[in-house]
């Protein structure tokens, strides 16, 4: 069986395959980052712990540092989420920017009016203005996800804000999320003064083989399984391999294997329906 090219780039066209016939409620293996569709693995608890911990005790800087597709974005909005009612949040997924225009989006998510030609100064003031005012039982924080991608002048501002502070507390908590490639930028002897603010350091690892399973059992479930979808151990075998526990992976190749499934008009996926996930100009060829 072939699929075209379409259908194996058109995530929704993919879904579309197999909702009604399956019983689901929605896709299971969507790639988008919900956080209801979270699985507490081992490595994903402790991280949410630490940075948790980091914020609720007013540590300044936390850093998360994980690799492609291990689930950053999808914990960056689960602490959302938990934060939410409880401190004031700035969420910045375009951190390509210079460190006024970083500054900038900070206000504006806070609510803070400032001017289009504003100075570092002006802003880092109204800033500052702002969080001496702001409710001291909420604490102001800035999650900035990719921030690999900071050029290195922005990152030094954002060093500038950690003097933002009383006697007794940081005033303003800062969770900076990115690749590894993140870590070997902060250790540049230009950046030291940043590096020497990091409270609290922590990495996001592939699930373990063990914890495969429990992921995919815990999607399928959030889309409304309700056992008529069962994915053998020898497939889930075959996934772990396939995607070296890699979230994101797991999710593709379960998503296809599901079109695999659907194809055969079967509801329990074999180890024979399991297919590495093709790139996006491959032709999705599944077994007979």
């Amino acid at each position: 069986m072939v699929l075209n090219d379409s259908i194996v780039r058109g995530e929704g066209a993919r879904e579309g395959l197999y909702l009604d016939y399956f019983g689901f409620q929605e896709a299971p293996f969507a790639i988008t980052p919900d956080p209801e569709f979270l699985f507490l693995s081992r490595t994903h608890q402790s991280v949410i712990e630490k940075l948790l911990y980091g914020i609720n005790n007013r540590s300044g800087f936390v850093l998360l540092t994980g690799e492609v597709g291990t689930g950053k974005t999808t914990i960056c909005r689960t602490i959302l989420d938990r934060l939410e009612g409880k401190a004031e949040t700035v969420y910045i997924i375009n951190p390509s920017l210079s460190g006024v225009e970083i500054l900038a989006a900070i206000l504006d998510d806070l609510g803070v009016a400032s001017s289009a030609g504003a100075t570092k100064k002006d802003l880092m003031d109204r800033l500052n203005a702002f969080l001496i005012g702001a409710d001291r039982l909420k604490p102001v924080v800035i999650i900035i996800d990719d921030a690999q991608t900071m050029p290195m002048e922005a990152l030094e501002d954002l060093r500038l804000l950690s003097n933002l502070e009383t006697d007794k507390e940081k005033l303003l908590q800062m969770v900076l999320v990115g690749q590894p490639e993140l870590l070997t930028t902060i250790s540049k002897p230009e950046l030291r003064q940043l590096r020497q603010r990091v409270a609290i350091s922590c990495t996001l690892d592939y699930l373990k083989k063990e914890e495969v399973s429990g992921y995919i059992e815990r999607r399928l479930f959030v889309a409304g399984n309700k056992g008529q979808v069962r994915f053998t151990t020898e497939s889930v075998e075959r996934i772990f391999k396939a995607s070296a526990g890699t979230p994101r992976l797991i999710n593709r190749i379960c998503d296809y294997s599901l079109i695999a499934g659907y194809l055969a008009n079967d509801h329990t996926i074999h180890k024979r329906y399991v297919i590495q996930a093709p790139g996006r100009s491959e032709v999705l060829i599944l077994p007979q």
